[in-house]
């Protein structure tokens, strides 16, 4: 399976237990994006007798899949596509296309899935968001990576301390200018580098 983010998220991730609800965030963001601003992601799409189709952050290896997270489509039509189904739940892997207000994705369009993306480098110190990472031992980037996720549980979909380069690398549904500020006011500037699931489309694209 394949996905704009790394496979570590979107299709090894188990499912979170106790039977909860899949979709993520139940409060409204405080800074929702712009609802006319089209975003594209790739990931599985699932619905089972418990929810109703989600674009999953993680699949769990269990058949039928299990969704682990993630956001909750509007204006799906399975008639439309290619899937999966055993046991009430049906499946697939789609690239899609749509609006999003920090609540429910808005699918416009589908297409295959696209290859998952590398974890992006760290900005140099001298670059901007670079910040210091000296003296960032594997025990400061457990705490923060730990910390990241109890603060942030609505944004954060996966994460993992990057020893190599210094930083908590980490996965989110939208990487906003407000919420890499926040971040950054948080755990220090560099600190966590964020990858964002859902990819902003230019107009014309």
């Amino acid at each position: 399976m394949l996905g704009v983010v790394p496979a570590v998220l979107l299709f090894t991730a188990c499912g979170d237990e106790g039977g909860s609800d899949p979709a993520r965030g139940d409060a409204p963001p405080e800074n929702p994006p712009p609802v006319d601003q089209e975003y594209r992601a790739s990931g599985t799409v699932l619905q089972s007798p418990d929810h109703g189709p989600v674009l999953c952050a993680g699949v769990a290896e269990s058949f039928p899949p299990q969704c682990g997270g993630g956001v909750e489509l509007a204006r799906w039509d399975w008639d439309a596509v290619e899937a999966a189904s055993e046991q009430g739940t049906t499946w697939g892997d789609f690239e899609l296309t749509g609006t999003w207000d920090g609540e429910t994705f808005t699918v416009t369009g589908t297409g295959p899935p696209s290859r998952p993306a590398e974890w992006p480098a760290a900005p140099a110190p001298d670059e901007p968001g670079g910040g210091d990472r000296a003296g960032r031992d594997p025990e400061e980037l457990a705490d923060i990576q730990r910390d990241l996720t109890e603060d942030f549980p609505d944004d954060v979909l996966s994460s993992f301390p990057d020893e190599e380069q210094g930083v908590v690398q980490a996965d989110v549904v939208l990487a906003t200018p407000e919420l890499r500020e926040t971040v950054d006011e948080r755990f220090g500037e560099g600190a966590v580098v964020l990858t964002s699931w859902l990819m902003p489309v230019s107009p014309g694209s």
